[in-house]
């Protein structure tokens, strides 16, 4: 569903930033504000940006809530 994509674009942006500050405290960080600038408030693509069709998403529609809630950090 298109709210578990957005959880996991926000659990994906939030393992980012944790990097890209651990980056910047060594000192090995690209500047990268305009990139996620353009990604809009959030982050995230704005629902106009989403496919009207959801099977056009190939695939992310057979996931279960509980297969997204069930994958470990490591594995996303």
């Amino acid at each position: 569903s298109v709210e578990a994509l957005k959880l996991l674009a926000i659990n994906h942006r939030k393992r980012a930033a944790a990097v890209q500050k651990e980056l910047e405290q060594q000192g090995l960080a690209e500047d990268r504000s305009e990139e996620v600038a353009d990604l809009g408030p959030g982050g995230i693509a704005s629902d106009e940006d989403l496919p009207e069709d959801s099977d056009s998403l190939s695939g992310v529609s057979d996931v279960t809530s509980e297969q997204v809630c069930g994958l470990g950090a490591d594995r996303v």
